[in-house]
């Protein structure tokens, strides 16, 4: 594995530790039902999170954590690059520990885009393996949101998953229905 990575125009060296931490999860939601068990509902993967500590070294190191910061701050997405790895990323957070302006201790964690996975054939292109799609089904019928409705409960009872739904209606936060809203249910 590489002793290096890559965000962007930035080049980090992995020593002391050569490691990065991935981490991922599961989003739960707890719903509590007055005068009885409290329901669950599985709303997704949450974001995925790579980490690591390092050394910046030399004259420009200072220099170097404080462009960090300000991509940290501006939120783009860069593209990161280790050994066969190579995703979109934004800076979630980036700490430093000045030792000397030539010699920072720094921790970093990136928020890692899931997307199509990408296949690095060490020949310097990537491949992007596109997903299929299915055609849109031109059936579809209409649900009124009603109080407690879960996008996954609409979907489990009318046999669409939940990501189709939101897909079909523009919903960006799944966890945000409005009693009264008109959904269209594809069929």
């Amino acid at each position: 594995m590489a002793n290096t990575c890559t965000i962007g125009d930035f080049t980090f060296e992995l020593a002391p530790e050569r490691e990065i931490d991935i981490s991922s999860g599961r989003d739960i939601a707890k719903i509590d039902v007055p005068g009885g068990a409290p329901r669950y509902q599985d709303v997704g993967p949450s974001e995925k999170i790579a980490s690591w500590s390092g050394l910046l070294r030399g004259d420009e190191a200072y220099k170097q954590t404080l462009l960090i910061e300000e991509e940290k701050d501006k939120g783009t997405w860069l593209r990161w690059r280790y050994g066969e790895i190579a995703a979109d990323v934004r800076i979630k957070s980036f700490n430093k520990k000045i030792i000397r302006f030539d010699y920072i201790r720094y921790t970093i964690e990136l928020i890692v885009k899931v997307s199509s996975p990408v296949v690095d054939d060490g020949s310097g292109s990537e491949t992007v393996e596109e997903p299929q799609i299915a055609a849109a089904d031109t059936e579809a019928k209409e649900y009124v949101v009603k109080q407690g409705d879960t996008l996954w409960q609409i979907g489990q009872e009318n046999g669409v998953d939940w990501e189709t739904i939101a897909s079909a209606n523009g919903i960006t936060n799944p966890r945000k229905l409005a009693i009264g809203q008109k959904l269209t249910i594809p069929v």
